[in-house]
């Protein structure tokens, strides 16, 4: 989409009217297609982590410098090997930067889901735990999801560098 005008336009309003639903809006949906379990959770970080990949994803592919890809046309490159050889190492950026907001935005929408469309997982037993006035247990689940994302953070950071 950041690449050809024609999937932008086509795929624009689409995007435009999806994205700014929160993904907790969706749980309902996810429960009634899905049931209760992973694959509404699923559902649910999906939703809301595709967004801000996407439109990282985009913006990346829109910033390659001009310069670089009239090269590689100038050398003879087809759009394939133009798209592989340039424009996605140029975007990589882009793409790590949507992937960390991306996995931060799943991982809080992992949690919601979890916690009202589950019986299983760390939102749940966050919510359990707190019913049941064990902040102890709900303190190491909150941590656990922090490290978890600490650690995707780190790789991505790895990947990108």
């Amino acid at each position: 989409m950041g690449w050809s005008k024609t999937a932008h336009d086509l795929s624009s309003l689409l995007i435009g009217i999806l994205r700014p639903i929160p993904p907790i809006a969706w749980i309902p949906f996810a429960i009634l297609w899905f049931g209760v379990g992973l694959e509404s959770a699923i559902f649910i970080i999906f939703v809301g982590s595709v967004f801000p990949i996407l439109i990282n994803t985009m913006d990346g592919v829109k910033r390659v410098d001009k310069v670089l890809l009239e090269s590689a046309y100038t050398l003879g490159a087809s759009q394939f090997q133009t798209l592989q050889k340039v424009v996605i190492p140029a975007s990589l950026p882009s793409i790590i930067t949507g992937l960390k907001v991306g996995v931060g935005v799943g991982l809080m929408c992992t949690v919601a889901a979890e916690i009202i469309g589950s019986n299983s997982g760390m939102g749940y037993l966050i919510f359990t735990s707190t019913i049941m006035s064990d902040t102890g247990s709900a303190l190491v689940g909150m941590l656990i999801i922090g490290i978890i994302g600490l650690t995707a953070d780190y790789l991505f950071s790895r990947v990108e560098n």
